[in-house]
């Protein structure tokens, strides 16, 4: 069966929304996870320098994935509550409309400007494909880095550098123009191509 996933956010400080954000959007991880879609422009809009989550620390919850603790505890209520993965707390009350971003999202952003995913939590970044077009040609390495249940359900990731989906996940995340203010961070070199039949 497919496994859906939904982005959670969690802001490191002057937190806004709560303590961990669901963003209220759910699909299969490869139907979604594409450079230049207006979905992954929103989300990298988010995290690049002065935004709202600007090294927030961020999931893509499978909703096939195992409980792990920590950040599901947030949302358990009293001690009867059955410990959940992460996608099952989506639908509390304190979430971040997809909708309601994506509808002010800025039309000046360009992704090409915005190179670098970085993990400021391990000190590394991977450089992302550049399109000019939304082609659908080109994987966004970030949900896939940041996904937790891979490889659990139809739509999941199965190619090249599968090893690295979830390496990532609820590490502090950036977009960056350039790596000038991060010269002691490695780079992760990692191309995502989906393995064909």
């Amino acid at each position: 069966m497919g496994q859906y996933y939904t982005p959670f956010l969690r802001r490191t400080s002057n937190q806004k929304y709560g303590t961990f954000i669901p963003i209220t959007f759910s699909s299969k991880l490869m139907e979604h996870s594409f450079i230049n879609t207006a979905f992954m422009n929103s989300i990298e809009q988010l995290l690049i320098k002065n935004a709202d989550y600007y090294k927030a620390i961020i999931v893509w919850a499978g909703d096939y994935a195992d409980y792990k603790g920590g950040l599901e505890d947030s949302f358990i209520i009293d001690d009867t509550d059955d410990k959940k993965n992460l996608y099952s707390c989506q639908d509390l009350k304190y979430q971040l409309p997809y909708h309601d971003y994506l509808s002010t999202m800025s039309k000046s952003y360009n992704q090409s400007e915005y190179p670098y995913i970085v993990s400021h939590t391990q000190k590394c970044f991977i450089k992302k494909p550049l399109i000019t077009s939304p082609t659908g040609d080109y994987i966004h390495p970030l949900p896939l880095l940041v996904s937790e249940g891979n490889g659990r359900g139809n739509g999941d990731y199965h190619g090249i550098n599968e090893d690295k989906c979830g390496t990532w996940a609820r590490d502090s995340i950036s977009i960056e123009k350039n790596m000038e203010n991060f010269p002691e961070y490695t780079e992760l070199i990692c191309n995502f191509k989906e393995a064909r039949p």
